[in-house]
């Protein structure tokens, strides 16, 4: 019973501090991240991407809609311009075969 009613003080505190809302509003310059240029691995588009904030960088690694391209990972210093890592992508499909060929 004092972990519920811990969960709930949490809980409680939170909302009255502004932490559990957020307002989102849809940037009119999308897309953030576009595909490459024809013949850059990554020219099929941008497609599941997972984004890091360590407080002053924002991390990015993304797949493509060929998802068996690799994995890329581009950076930002405020969340709407992105540089793309320049040996992208940083993680590619192991040999044929293996567990990571895909």
């Amino acid at each position: 019973m004092k972990r519920l009613t811990s969960y709930i003080l949490i809980l409680m505190l939170m909302t009255l501090n502004g932490f559990a809302q957020t307002s989102w509003e849809k940037y009119s310059g999308n897309p953030i991240l576009s595909g490459g240029s024809p013949g850059e691995w990554d020219e099929s588009g941008i497609l599941a991407t997972g984004t890091l904030f360590d407080g002053t960088t924002y991390h990015m690694w993304y797949s493509t809609l060929e998802s068996s391209e690799g994995i890329g990972y581009a950076t930002s210093s405020d969340g709407l311009s992105w540089t793309k890592h320049t040996a992208n992508p940083v993680l590619e499909p192991g040999p044929e075969g293996t567990w990571d060929d895909n």
